[in-house]
């Protein structure tokens, strides 16, 4: 089995598919561009500077793919300041689980990516293909 690098994962290539791809796909893919630009994550001692750049990050990357800007919502920015604990259990959970199943070799461990959007109840727990 062979799966696809962080780099592959990440690289928006398959542009068919995007129209179709969940919300957390593309904040990933503007945190890593804020990381990239700024060197850091962003600080809630910085809020208003860094919620204004993650929106223009969001803007820039929606035009660059030729998606409508409400593929992610214009508060998103918000939400990426606070801490979930109740995230950190599920996504630790389904890490543990996956992590069984590669050293066991039971099961085939999930070949793709899972994302987590916590604010959304009904795109909970999403495993996107990567292309």
């Amino acid at each position: 089995m062979t799966f696809a690098s962080f780099e592959e994962s990440f690289s928006l290539a398959d542009k068919d598919k995007l129209q179709k791809t969940c919300e957390g796909y593309f904040v990933s893919n503007i945190l890593l561009a804020f990381l990239d630009e700024k060197g850091r994550r962003p600080d809630g001692q910085q809020y208003e500077e860094d919620v204004e750049e993650l929106n223009k990050l969001r803007l820039s990357l929606m035009e660059r793919l030729s998606l409508a800007p409400s593929a992610v919502r214009e508060d998103f920015a918000q939400s990426v300041f606070s801490q979930l604990s109740p995230v950190c259990a599920i996504v630790g959970g389904i890490l543990a689980q996956e992590y069984i199943k590669a050293v066991t070799h039971k099961d085939e461990p999930l070949n793709s990516l899972f994302l987590f959007n916590a604010l959304d109840v009904h795109k909970c727990g999403i495993v996107e293909r990567p292309a």
